[in-house]
């Protein structure tokens, strides 16, 4: 292990912090620092240790010498670190925007990170605070810290599910109980014939699909927030309308293919429509892919032929990479998916 990350793992061991372990937090807060800013090794060092020493808020005595820490992330980091971890009422300071300029951003970056990877656990109040960093960030520095990188794209997996995980979803397909409530058109249900099973949390860790959402989530290089998860059953002739997932930004729909076999002949494809043109893409339906793609783009699925010979079934995850939407969600049953 690199001995940075061997040193606050050593310092840190059996140590809580919220939902997570205190090294994980530090870990999680040095990855996002990483992913904005990649060339800045002092904020990411600063992002890894940002906490070694204690804070105002979270009382911890690791019996850290400064010195140490000094020998291994270097001075600009540790000064950073210690500044941080002595600030009384650090909220309060850091709105204040009374530190010299380069101090004053790097001291909104830790703070924007260190709160992102709590999101699901902040209350009100430090929501609002945490939005107001990511104002100022941009306002005061241009730093953009909006995480909807994947407007109007989508990306098709077939590298994701194993063999072994395909049929393990598959026989959980067939045996989930469902019932015919979903429709993406309520005035004419006869045209939206699909059943579904929604799932809970620990339902959708049972299906085995995680893992799979676990590597897209290190391709997209993004955390994941899960939030609405379950199965579609398509009888033969079935399909559904036109229609969209989400109305705002910052959302993905992961739609995952669960039949182990399928013939191209038996139709089910995925209509996928580009905004302002009269040619669109066409997914087949092919077992085990995964497709990924923004919420607010329309798709819909075509009907099964009659040559079909099994009804067809996908998994679909609803999920955002914007943190700020996390307010808008019931977060008893969200799903963090973080990059690794």
């Amino acid at each position: 292990m690199n001995k940075k990350f061997k040193f606050v793992l050593d310092r840190t061991t059996n140590v809580q912090h919220g939902n997570k372990t205190f090294y994980k937090h530090l870990y999680n807060t040095s990855k996002i620092i990483q992913q904005y800013f990649p060339n800045e090794q002092y904020l990411i060092d600063a992002g890894l240790y940002h906490a070694i020493y204690g804070t105002y808020y979270f009382k911890f005595d690791s019996n850290t010498n400064r010195e140490d820490v000094k020998k291994i992330i270097g001075d600009r980091a540790e000064e950073l670190v210690y500044f941080y971890s002595n600030l009384e009422n650090r909220i309060d300071q850091i709105l204040e925007h009374k530190f010299d300029f380069n101090l004053q951003k790097d001291l909104y970056i830790i703070e924007y990170a260190n709160l992102l990877d709590q999101i699901i656990e902040l209350n009100a109040e430090q929501f609002e605070y945490f939005k107001e960093i990511k104002k100022r960030l941009y306002s005061h520095y241009n730093i953009n810290m909006s995480t909807n990188f994947y407007k109007d794209q989508l990306f098709v997996y077939d590298d994701k599910l194993t063999r072994a995980e395909l049929n393990h979803l598959h026989r959980y397909c067939i045996q989930s109980k469902y019932k015919f409530e979903h429709t993406s058109d309520p005035l004419f249900p006869s045209r939206d014939l699909r059943f579904t099973c929604h799932l809970s949390a620990r339902e959708l860790e049972e299906s085995g699909v995680l893992p799979s959402v676990q590597k897209i989530v290190n391709n997209l290089n993004q955390t994941l927030y899960l939030y609405d998860f379950y199965i579609n059953h398509y009888p033969q002739t079935s399909y559904v309308n036109r229609h969209i997932d989400a109305a705002f930004p910052g959302c993905l729909t992961i739609i995952i293919f669960c039949n182990k076999y399928w013939d191209e002949t038996w139709g089910g494809e995925l209509k996928i429509y580009e905004e302002n043109s009269t040619v669109h893409k066409v997914v087949d339906f092919i077992p085990g892919r995964i497709v990924v793609f923004d919420s607010q783009i329309e798709h819909k699925v075509l009907p099964l032929t009659p040559f079909a010979q099994a009804d067809r079934f996908t998994l679909a995850i609803k999920a955002f990479n914007d943190p700020e939407n996390v307010d808008k969600m019931d977060r008893s049953s969200m799903i963090e998916i973080k990059c690794m």
